[in-house]
């Protein structure tokens, strides 16, 4: 699985550069729409502002985590060499786990968030 991630990653790599723009996009956005006075024409973007910066920050992670995951250890390493190599490929199995339970939350608060700001923008 680990090993599908990192090909993924290398695919989207282009993708890292334009995720940290929009990144910053999106927290200029919140905070200029948090510090714009009392107007709550500027509060209506916290919202999809919000919701950029953290499908931002989550592109910008995997591709940043998964570009370089450790290859299989190979049958001519000694033991300990062995047990490093799949001690640290344990490692990203469980930050792919991880990764994968906060892309789940990740989507249910964009369907929340947005379902709110639609809601609060059309009436």
């Amino acid at each position: 699985m680990i090993d599908r991630l990192q090909r993924f990653a290398h695919a989207l790599r282009i993708l890292l550069v334009p995720s940290m723009v929009l990144g910053f996009v999106c927290l200029v956005l919140i905070v200029v729409a948090i510090f714009s006075g009392g107007s709550t024409e500027g509060h209506r973007y916290i919202m999809p502002g919000f919701v950029g910066l953290v499908w931002a920050i989550a592109t910008f992670t995997f591709i940043a985590t998964f570009s370089e995951v450790p290859p299989r250890a190979a049958k001519s390493d000694r033991l300990l060499a062995k047990l490093r190599r799949s001690l640290s490929r344990a490692w990203y199995w469980l930050v792919a786990l991880v990764f994968m339970f906060t892309s789940a939350s990740a989507l249910v608060l964009t369907g929340r968030l947005i379902s709110i700001w639609l809601k609060d923008s059309a009436g």
